[in-house]
């Protein structure tokens, strides 16, 4: 029963991900420059937010290792990275500062909580 919550929980997750991207994307596309910054704390905090249930669903999953998990994870975060990218680079272009601590620091809290479930031998 636990395993069906955390992967609906983990699938609405990925639901607000890609609207969030592409609400970002559109943000980029209008220059909505006043908005940049909440869209980068919003994909941090969701994409930190999806590694965490991705690694619990694998800590629960008997068919998941460690190998795919990690596989699965860089394909995710390699695009959300890239949409935080576009972001900084257009923030750095009209001088804004980009959220870094708020965009990036639950990315990195989750990718370390992956790393101890990797190291604890899920």
């Amino acid at each position: 029963m636990g395993y069906s919550i955390i992967l609906a929980v983990h699938i609405a997750g990925a639901c607000i991900t890609a609207l969030v991207g592409a609400y970002a994307l559109a943000m980029l596309w209008r220059r909505e420059e006043g908005k940049y910054s909440l869209s980068a704390s919003v994909l941090g905090f969701v994409a930190g937010f999806e590694v965490v249930t991705g690694t619990l669903l694998s800590v629960l999953s008997l068919q998941v290792t460690a190998l795919s998990l990690c596989a699965n994870i860089a394909a995710y975060l390699a695009i959300v990275l890239f949409l935080e990218a576009a972001l900084f680079v257009r923030m750095k272009k009209i001088s804004t500062r980009f959220p870094a601590a708020t965009a990036l620091s639950p990315i990195a809290a989750s990718l370390l909580g992956m790393a101890g479930a990797i190291g604890y031998g899920f």
